[in-house]
């Protein structure tokens, strides 16, 4: 009888021999602990191969695709009777080309100016008084500039030419109409990433020597057309 607590005692360690130790604790990944460091997931995602459109509010820049209405003031409101508004001429992709291109020509083309814009861009409207003082001091010294609009169709008659007007631009103005902003990218710039305001400058043979994507600095564009003047 004095056996069977030895025997009690041997059967429990048996039992808890038979059960299975807990899996050991794998440390957290490097992702994971940034994640709980900073709140956000940093893992790196994997970039698609086609852009999405969206509609973005950046105070630098927009995707040049994203379109919509012009903001109340920039063309919503009216037009003093007897005053004409600048005539902004619709583009496809041959049109866009056109432009690039500076006439049938090459040995009269001038070096060209290029800003992509649009109404509903930031940016874009804060930078755009600073062009029209460019085309001022510089069209008669050799320089094209033109405009091109990234807003929507509807706005061709209205918004865009009703804010050319308020900025008292001179400089031909044009708006795309294009089904796919990709092949409007890829034709003026393959590293060009969709965003405006996007400012190019061609020399005579018609290739870029200089890009700004965002709000251009006046010195700086300034520095870049007196040395493409030059040559």
């Amino acid at each position: 009888m004095r056996r069977l607590p030895t025997l009690a005692l041997a059967l429990s360690l048996c039992l808890f021999a038979a059960v299975p130790a807990p899996a050991a604790r794998r440390a957290p990944s490097q992702y994971a602990r940034a994640a709980h460091a900073d709140g956000v997931n940093t893992r790196p995602r994997a970039r698609s191969a086609r852009r999405k459109p969206r509609r973005e509010n950046k105070r630098r820049s927009h995707r040049v695709y994203s379109t919509g209405p012009s903001p109340v003031g920039y063309g919503t409101d009216s037009v003093p009777p007897g005053v004409s508004l600048p005539a902004v001429a619709e583009i496809d992709l041959e049109g866009l080309k056109k432009v690039l291109a500076r006439g049938d020509d090459p040995a009269k083309a001038r070096p060209l100016l290029v800003n992509f814009w649009a109404t509903w861009c930031d940016p874009c409207r804060e930078e755009f008084p600073d062009l029209v003082k460019v085309n001022n001091d510089y069209k008669d010294r050799g320089l094209d500039i033109v405009v091109i609009s990234g807003d929507e169709v509807s706005e061709i008659k209205t918004g865009v030419p009703k804010f050319l007007s308020r900025m008292k631009a001179t400089m031909p103005a044009y708006l795309l109409n294009v089904p796919d902003m990709e092949v409007v990218i890829n034709t003026v710039d393959t590293t060009w990433g969709g965003d405006m305001p996007a400012t190019f400058l061609f020399d005579r043979a018609g290739r870029i020597v200089f890009k700004h994507f965002g709000r251009v600095d006046p010195k700086e564009l300034r520095a870049e057309l007196d040395k493409v003047l030059a040559n």
